[in-house]
């Protein structure tokens, strides 16, 4: 089954309201360039193909180093609760 099969948006029962919006994108207040980044340990992972039980890996994210969120006063604005 598709939208095709229920189409909701001729169906006065659903009615749908339109409001229009601006979005207005700035610069950021604080200069988010001198922040350096923690990567994580790089990983691998040597499967086959059909293995049981399935084979998974974790991807980890990289982490802002705490020391560089406190180098200037042009990092810590980006921490800044508004």
């Amino acid at each position: 089954m598709t939208l095709v099969d229920y189409p909701l948006t001729t169906d006065p029962t659903y009615p749908s309201v339109n409001t229009p919006f601006t979005l207005t994108v700035g610069r950021p207040a604080c200069n988010c360039g001198l922040l350096t980044w923690d990567l994580p340990a790089m990983k691998t992972l040597t499967t086959s193909m059909m293995a049981s039980p399935d084979a998974t890996l974790v991807f980890d994210k990289a982490t802002v180093n705490e020391a560089s969120k406190s180098a200037s006063a042009d990092v810590v604005e980006c921490y800044r609760d508004f």
